[in-house]
Formats: C-alpha cells, structure tokens, sequence
C-alpha cells in the first residue's frame, strides 16, 4: 500500500537536549511499535537515534515522512530534529511519544502535526488517508481523524483528546537492528498498557479542586471509579498514566513470545517486560468484566503470568537475561514472588516507595503504604530476587517529617536487601493531578530534598563497595569517552551499575568483569577477568 513511501523514524527518548547520557543501553517499544504498523502497510522504514540522526544530514533526502517520539523533557532535541528535517528535507514532520501532551510546543518548535497518546490507529489511519503518499489530509479530514493535533491556518490550534488504541498491531523487531547497542542494550517489550491505580490525590490542587471524600475511587464499582466528582485525574498524583493509557490492557501471550524470539534471533541479550505494574497481566480478566480500577482486588493472574514467563524461560534459556520491571508492592504477594523467582532467579525487580511517611503517601493517592513497601523488598530478596526501589524528592505535601521519614524507610530497604535506591526529582507531567504544581527545587536547594538525595547517595555508595571483589558477567557496550577514554563501558547482563572497564575486547561481546573500585553512586571501575 505504501511501498513507495519512506518514513524515517527518530526515537528521541531520554535524549534531552541533545544526545543521551544516562540510561544509554535502554531502548524502549514506542518506535518499534509504529514502525510495525508501517511495515504492515508495506511502508519502507528506518529508525535512527540523535546522534546517528546529526550525522545524516545529507541522507534525509531518500526519506519522505518524519515521524520523531520522545518526552516532554525531549521536547528541546525534537524541536531541533525537525528545524533540521524541515532544512534538509523539507517534507511531513510527525510528533508523538508521551511529548504528545504537549503538542502546541511541538507545533511551534516546527512539527506539521502531533499524534497524541497511542498512535498505531492513527498511523494507520492518516496511511489511509494520504500519508502513504507522503503528504498529510487536508484539514477537513484531520479534524475528523481522532488523536491529532495542528495548526490550521482558519481556525488556529486544533487539539484531539488523547488517543487509545483498540487494534492488534505487533511492534517490529526487524527494525531493533536500527539501534547501535542494541545486542547490548535493556530492550523494553510491552505487555500492559494502562494502570489499574484509579485512586485519587487528597492534596488540594493549586486551581482549587480538592477531594470530596465521597469514597468512590476507592470503594465504588469499578466503573464508577473511572470518574470523579471533583474532576480529579487518577493514580497517584505525580502520575499521568492512567489519565493517558487507561485501566490495564494486557498484550496475549503469543504475541509477546513471538516479538521476544525475534529479538534474540536479532541478537539482543536483555528483554525487560514493560508494565506500570507487571502483576496487572491478565488481571483485567479476573475483574468480572468491569474496567480494571481497583489496584488491589483482585489479585495478579498468577496462571498467566506462569504461562508467560515459563515459555520466556525456555526461549532466552541461558543466553539472555529477562526481567521484570514493576510491580505494585500492594499486589506482590509471596505467591508472585515465588513464580517470577522460579523462572527469573537472581533477576531484578522495581517497586515504587516514593515516600516513607505514611499519612503523605494516602494523600498523593499511593495504593500501596510504605509499610507494603518494605514487605514486598522482605518478600522479595527470600524469594532470591534482587529488589530496586525509588522515591521522589520535592512532592507536593512533602515537608522535613516525611523527609526524615523517607530516608528512614531507604535505610530500613536497604539493609533488607535492597540493592539499588532511585531518586527523581518531582516534575509535574501533563493530564496528572499535581500538574499546576510547580517543578520541586533541586535537592542543593531544599532542605528536605537534600536530606533524601544526600541519603539515597549514602546508601547506593555503601552497597556498591559490596560489589568489590566480586565478578560479574558483562557486555561491553562502547568505548570510554572524556575522562574514560581508552577504557570499556560495559554493563552488567544481570543489571547493576556501569561499569568502566579495563582490558580488550570486542563490543558486544560478553566478558567476566571483576569490580575493583566504586566511581560513584552509579558508576564501578573493573577489569576483565580471563580467569
């Protein structure tokens, strides 16, 4: 259908201003999963990251249609892919990704249109419309098309509510090969869209809006709790995803295998299952036909997510690692523990803490109490896992109590066993409830953020001078820059920090890394280790 039509694709996720420099061995699902519509369609594609994309300039020509995703916090580098698209190419220039919220900056910053929230529908439909040719729909028929937003030169902003996409569309995996690292990288494979945390925040909002206490987001029917009296966004009030997403919609099982053995067969190393909350799969099914809103009740789909990850097992054998990535630690019983240990030993899992006072934590709209928090950690390092937990600095209501209360609850997960402590900084995110606040100071600035960030850094150097002595297997990924030069950038198969490597080897390959020396809070020096 669409033969004839090249799309380039720029996966700008993470990048920033300019190129990623943390988190560079993660690649997510977004644009694999538009380039899968494509090449359904018969579309020719191609995925470039940032950095290949500057570089490229002279090859933009051969493509006809930019299509470029990212964050808001990408919204500065996607502005510049499309100044650059629009000089050496000139043709259509698409926004999406979660920046789709805020499409009027992308509009401005030189994109002809944004898709907002899920776009494989979209996609589709626009192919069908004129976009297999390369060219957009007149404006009549874009206002007709849901999930998109331009400029129209009668009537101005045209804003579409947020998009979700109700085909069965497979995300590529010929196209993982598009990305440099991607034999060394965490390649990210969806299995749930949405979240299930239908709660609301009890903290006034600055326009006024504060909650009723009716009762209804959390013990109302199902669907009853999609909506609330006093037009409070869901989940917790930091967060956008079920505001954008949706109650959880799990991905089949066959599906997912499918998509998993093409990427091994491609060379990739590290699958990491992508879900708000991973013990959402297949809940829905057990929600008696309502949307699933209830982020407690019932409990995970154990018998699916046994389906899952024992067929994964047999698939990645010894050659990958698997992980899974989130679990709501409301939900993480010692039943779930137990299944993903027996298939996942030794693997990783996240959960969120964000707080450790408890009073705060029921206020943002948090389903799971810090108490939960540390059980789960409990639960989860009997179990043989290997658990992370993050918490946010600078949250509306936050004050030095729940500061204090907070790197109390780090300490305690940590000497659980916890090996890893995350903390962001508190950024209000389109379509969530806290989205009037205003972005948290740094931690240098702000009393209480600083006594959680200077004790998150105490603890993750402290469990990092564990690591010395140990070997570890890792992929080298890149060759060392600035400071690092001459030396290795590799990354531990089975997660963990970076580590800077001395010795040869080749990139991609996978090497016993003997840690000898902590860098920082995130950063290990090594050497190989041929022994």
């Amino acid at each position: 259908m669409v033969a004839s039509t090249c799309f380039l694709l720029v996966d700008a996720t993470g990048a920033g201003s300019g190129v990623r420099s943390l988190a560079r061995d993660v690649i997510g699902s977004g644009a694999r999963a538009i380039a899968g519509v494509l090449e359904k369609m018969g579309g020719s594609v191609r995925i470039m990251v940032p950095e290949v994309f500057f570089e490229a300039r002279s090859e933009l020509a051969k493509f006809d249609v930019l299509m470029c995703g990212g964050m808001s916090m990408d919204i500065p580098v996607m502005t510049k892919i499309a100044r650059i698209w629009k000089r050496w190419n000139g043709g259509v220039c698409i926004a999406g990704g979660p920046a789709s919220l805020e499409a009027e900056k992308l509009l401005r910053g030189g994109y002809d249109l944004v898709l907002v929230g899920e776009a494989e529908d979209t996609v589709a439909e626009l192919l069908e419309k004129g976009l297999s040719d390369g060219c957009l729909p007149n404006e009549e028929e874009l206002e007709r098309i849901p999930g998109v937003s331009f400029t129209s030169k009668t009537s101005g902003f045209h804003c579409s509510s947020v998009r979700r996409t109700a085909g069965n569309w497979e995300p590529s995996v010929e196209r993982i090969k598009d990305y440099p690292l991607h034999k060394v990288a965490r390649v990210y494979v969806w299995c749930v869209r949405g979240c299930s945390n239908f709660y609301r925040t009890r903290i006034p909002l600055p326009d006024g809006r504060k909650c009723f206490e009716c009762g209804r987001c959390t013990g109302g029917s199902l669907r009853d709790r999609l909506t609330c009296p006093a037009n409070i966004p869901p989940g917790c009030g930091y967060c956008s995803v079920p505001s954008v997403y949706g109650p959880p919609r799990s991905r089949q099982v066959e599906s997912i295998l499918s998509e998993v053995e093409g990427l091994l067969e491609h060379g990739v190393r590290r699958i990491y299952l992508g879900a708000s909350c991973f013990l959402d799969f297949h809940r829905e099914k057990k929600a008696g036909g309502g949307p699933l809103t209830d982020p407690r009740e019932p409990e995970a789909n154990y018998d699916r997510i046994d389906e899952l990850l024992s067929n994964l097992k047999d698939l990645a054998g010894r050659e990958a690692y698997v992980s899974v990535e989130n679990a709501k630690p409301c939900l993480f019983t010692r039943d779930a523990a137990s299944i993903i240990s027996e298939y996942l030993p030794n693997s990783t899992i996240h959960f969120g803490g964000e707080t450790g006072d408890a009073k705060h934590s029921s206020s943002l709209g948090r389903p799971s109490t810090p108490s939960e928090v540390i059980a789960a950690v409990k639960s989860a390092v009997e179990e043989r896992l290997r658990p992370y937990v993050y918490f946010i600095h600078g949250l509306p209501g936050q004050t030095l109590k729940t500061a204090h209360e907070t790197a109390r609850m780090m300490r305690d997960v940590a000497r659980l066993g916890a090996e890893k402590i995350t903390v962001y900084r508190f950024k209000p995110l389109p379509m969530s409830a806290f989205e009037g606040f205003k972005e948290a100071p740094s931690a240098t600035r702000s009393k209480a953020g600083g006594i959680i960030v200077r004790e998150a850094i105490k603890i993750n150097k402290a469990l990092k001078k564990k690591l010395i002595g140990k070997v570890v297997d890792a992929v080298i990924a890149e060759h060392g820059r600035g400071r690092f030069k001459g030396k290795l950038v590799g990354y531990p198969l089975r997660e963990g920090p970076t580590i800077i490597l001395s010795g040869t080897a080749p990139i991609g390959s996978v090497v016993k890394a003997r840690i000898t020396n902590v860098l920082g809070d995130k950063l290990t020096e090594g050497v190989i280790f041929r022994g």
